[in-house]
């Protein structure tokens, strides 16, 4: 069984998305675009411990290039 990440998306980590290997998957509040972030460079830039949700707040779309996206999902690695 691959790790599971917590149920609680309020507690989840870059750290652990990347230990995980679960995509980030995030919407646009100004848009509605969706799309996967880029977690690993989120990672480099926030570090491990940076929350999710924080980081959510901070992205900005490739679409409009509006600030704001909401975590949607985290999924599992393709294949599990």
């Amino acid at each position: 069984m691959p790790p599971q990440p917590p149920a609680d998306l309020s507690t989840i980590t870059l750290g652990e998305l990347l230990r995980t290997n679960y995509a980030l998957i995030v919407r646009c509040a100004a848009c509605g675009h969706t799309g996967p972030a880029d977690v690993l460079t989120a990672y480099r830039r926030h570090g491990a411990a940076a929350r999710v949700t924080a980081l959510a707040e901070r992205l900005r779309c490739t679409r409009c290039d509006g600030r704001g996206g909401v975590v949607v999902s985290i999924t599992p690695p393709a294949g599990l």
